[in-house]
């Protein structure tokens, strides 16, 4: 999986998820920004975006079956995630079934489920 690390390495490791066009990079100003607060900002690609290879999942719940074990690899214990736009329900996804690990969510611009009214 694409991933990229933005400064404060050593920092609070804080996991950014993408909206619908984007891939494993964040903006200059929100890089120095977190590096300013001693938070390491790890951008992800989800399958099929920038580097990160076409992967099935039957629904966005397969999200923390994937992301996991990069977790494990890169060593993080604790982590906080950060949802842009349609990144917004991968982060949910991800830090839902892991309460033990995850700190605070932030979620920006995303949408949650909708509840339509039947007709």
């Amino acid at each position: 999986m694409e991933h990229q690390r933005f400064d404060a390495s050593g920092g609070y490791p804080v996991l950014v998820h993408h909206g619908l066009i984007g891939s494993a990079s964040v903006s200059p100003d929100a890089a120095s920004e977190a590096a300013r607060r001693n938070i390491e900002l790890i951008a992800l690609a989800r399958p099929g975006y920038g580097r990160s290879a076409p992967q099935p999942m039957t629904s966005i719940g397969d999200w923390h079956g994937i992301v996991t074990p990069l977790l494990d690899t890169l060593g993080i214990e604790r982590y906080s995630v950060w949802g842009t736009s349609a990144g917004a329900p991968y982060a949910y996804a991800l830090a839902a079934p892991d309460r033990e690990r995850v700190g605070p969510w932030l979620q920006h611009s995303g949408k949650r489920r909708l509840h339509l009214p039947r007709r």
